[in-house]
């Protein structure tokens, strides 16, 4: 995989945790730098259609304040697949994901080899921060045993920690980055859920990757990202 850049379209929205009613938060766009030594930049660019001229990069959205992604690239596909982590899989179906034949397998990592980090910000001072472990479903293509979809859900979560559910899907698609097509995210949707004065708050944040280009290449703002998203609606 090369280095390359890619923007970020986020819609962040919130519910009550349990009714699926979201009401739209922000919009971020989000500019995203990647190098093959595993470094990700982060830097906002807009946030509700309002262009942000703070050039400094942030290691998450933290600039805007609210609930950051991260690791969509490779993070969470080393989590699941390299051998320290000892993942346990099990070929539970097949399926059909974007007229590509797959398998799926359910997956299970225990925290104390997945060290999958979690952190919450009540808004006031540095975020509290723990590891879980990690289950869910991964949709690998018959033909070229590449990850089409992950479903992830974090799991051995402290009964002490404000965050009490973290769950994510990620999309792969192919792009083309200078001539050459790579498999990477294409959406990402994060739902974590946190106690917050007694009551337990739902915050979801949809990502579209867009436009993947070479390292080095500026992430313009167009006029499509300055649009209001329509309201969040109740998954099917």
């Amino acid at each position: 995989m090369p280095d390359f850049v890619v923007k970020q379209q986020v819609q962040r929205s919130w519910a009550f945790a349990g009714t699926g009613s979201y009401k739209n938060l922000d919009r971020l766009v989000v500019a995203v730098s990647y190098r093959t030594t595993g470094e990700e930049d982060y830097r906002l660019l807009s946030m509700n259609g309002i262009l942000q001229n703070d050039p400094k990069s942030k290691s998450s959205y933290e600039e805007a304040g609210g609930t950051s992604s991260t690791g969509e690239f490779v993070t969470m596909l080393a989590i699941i697949f390299k051998p320290e982590s000892e993942t346990k899989f099990t070929l539970s179906d097949s399926d059909l994901i974007r007229q590509r034949k797959a398998l799926v397998f359910d997956f299970e990592t225990i925290r104390e080899k997945a060290q999958e980090k979690i952190a919450y910000s009540s808004g006031s001072g540095s975020p509290a921060t723990t590891v879980s472990g990690i289950k869910g479903r991964v949709w690998i293509d018959r033909k070229d045993g590449r990850v089409l979809r992950i479903e992830s859900e974090a799991t051995e979560i402290p009964v002490t920690f404000p965050i009490t559910s973290a769950k994510r899907i990620i999309d792969y698609d192919w792009v083309t980055i200078s001539d050459g097509k790579y498999l990477l995210p294409s959406l990402s949707d994060v739902r974590l859920v946190a106690r917050e004065s007694g009551k337990l708050i739902e915050t979801r944040n949809v990502i579209r990757f867009k436009e993947y280009q070479k390292y080095g290449s500026d992430v313009k703002i167009l006029d499509d990202d300055l649009k209001p998203e329509p309201e969040a609606k109740k998954p099917n």
